[in-house]
């Protein structure tokens, strides 16, 4: 279980890892520090798995946990056999882009996934604290791209009761349907200040 947690040394927020003999026991982490803090790009935050087609596991990420004017990117780097260990050097996958998409002002969440033969590197834009958060996409060439946004909008904005979705985390069912789980805010106070509430949706997607 991949997580991310504030570094005590550089205050900065910054990749662990828990392990656990089956996803029913309690998860450890019996490290002594972060496995990955990129420190002058303002943190490492938002790990998320990909097994890619032949088998071997990455991990995904994105740099700036918001401290940092740096440019929010999203990196990749392929894990050891034990599955917890990077097994070579982070390459830069997509960098935020609010030139030619200007609700992106950030790279939340990323997540990629592999579905019918293609790289799918999905995303959150914006301020999380408001309405104009949204989901992207970008179409990937592999675990470190290059990718590229087929649309200049989000592909999921928001709509009727759900301000601001995001944190979007794909997932198949055994016949292979894909859904999309992510968070919103009721209308009318997107944060927790006015007493605002995230609610959990889920929803179909085609990924064809």
């Amino acid at each position: 279980m991949f997580y991310d947690a504030i570094d005590s040394a550089s205050g900065k927020y910054c990749l662990s890892v828990a392990t656990s003999s089956s996803p029913t026991v309690p998860f450890s982490d019996g490290s002594h520090g972060s496995f990955q803090c990129q420190v002058s790009l303002g943190g490492s935050i938002d790990p998320s798995p990909l097994v890619d087609a032949n088998g071997q596991p990455w991990l995904v990420w994105k740099s700036n946990d918001g401290s940092s004017l740096a440019v929010s990117d999203v990196w990749a780097a392929p894990l050891a056999s034990d599955g917890v260990t990077l097994a070579g050097q982070p390459q830069v996958v997509m960098a935020k882009d609010s030139v030619a998409h200007p609700w992106e002002t950030t790279v939340d969440d990323p997540q990629m996934v592999v579905a019918g033969g293609r790289y799918l590197l999905f995303f959150t834009g914006g301020d999380w604290q408001s309405a104009n958060y949204a989901a992207g996409y970008a179409v990937c060439a592999g675990p470190t791209g290059p990718c590229t946004q087929p649309q200049a909008g989000p592909l999921l904005s928001s709509y009727g009761p759900a301000a601001g979705p995001g944190g979007g985390s794909l997932a198949s069912d055994a016949g292979g349907n894909w859904y999309m789980a992510y968070a919103a805010w009721s209308p009318g106070c997107t944060n927790y200040g006015c007493g605002g509430k995230r609610l959990l949706y889920v929803a179909p997607i085609s990924l064809g």
